[in-house]
């Protein structure tokens, strides 16, 4: 408890010359302080049949550290300035012994989507519109000496949410979420003992159930820890 008294003190002190701290929540849970620029919303996604991607934004990628800050949009989605792995020859497919996927809803995070335009006159993007919506924080650790690709751009890729329904059985409420045009597109790997810091999107609903995170890729499945929230009843039952 001393040590994560220290580290909100120490979290407060360091951001506070930071003009742009109105916006700044810092919450810890454990070991981990995180440090959230952006301004807090208690917004829920309302469930809405023809976008059921299940869409989770990457907001810090790096080594694990006590105290991690997350800026007030996601990572770059473009490879420019960023490493190139296509020479690393120790990729390995993650599974449950290597990957661990943690929901903790103990932090309450905000993702905003934004809708901008670009001024050539002012060469700067332009900010027209953007919503915020309440999140939980999810870390994914590899926990070996491989490299992991769990994405693209700036998404966890091959990861979905499931639900169980009133008889206990878990559904998938969500499809992969897919980028048609991967040109430029930023590779997201997990390098061995690091970790990532992503934000689940709540939805807005009427039926409380367990749900998790289900990690995809070819024949190997990595899920995360059982966690309870809202869903719209309707996602168990919608098709695809």
């Amino acid at each position: 408890m001393r040590h994560q008294i220290f580290l909100l003190i120490f979290s407060a002190g360091l951001f506070s010359c930071n003009n742009d701290n109105e916006n700044l929540t810092i919450q810890s849970n454990g070991q981990i302080v995180v440090v959230d620029s952006a301004a807090q919303s208690e917004n829920l996604w309302t469930y809405q049949p023809d976008e059921r991607s299940g869409y989770y934004p990457i907001y810090y990628i790096g080594k694990l550290e006590d105290t991690i800050r997350l800026g007030q949009e996601k990572i770059p989605g473009r490879s420019l300035g960023q490493k190139d792995y296509s020479k690393f020859k120790n990729f390995s497919n993650a599974d449950s012994l290597k990957m661990r996927i943690i929901v903790d809803t103990a932090f309450s995070l905000t993702h905003t989507f934004y809708t901008t335009h670009y001024d050539e006159k002012e060469n700067k993007k332009i900010i027209d519109s953007k919503e915020s919506f309440n999140s939980f924080a999810i870390f994914v650790y590899n926990l070996s000496d491989s490299l992991f690709s769990v994405g693209t751009f700036s998404e966890l890729c091959y990861t979905i949410r499931q639900a169980k329904d009133e008889l206990g059985n878990w559904r998938d409420i969500e499809i992969p979420y897919r980028s048609f045009c991967a040109t430029g597109a930023r590779d997201i790997v997990i390098e061995p003992h690091q970790f990532i810091v992503a934000k689940l999107i709540r939805y807005k609903g009427d039926f409380k159930t367990a749900c998790r995170l289900k990690f995809k890729r070819g024949i190997w499945t990595v899920y995360s820890n059982t966690f309870t929230d809202y869903i719209d009843k309707k996602q168990l039952t919608d098709t695809f």
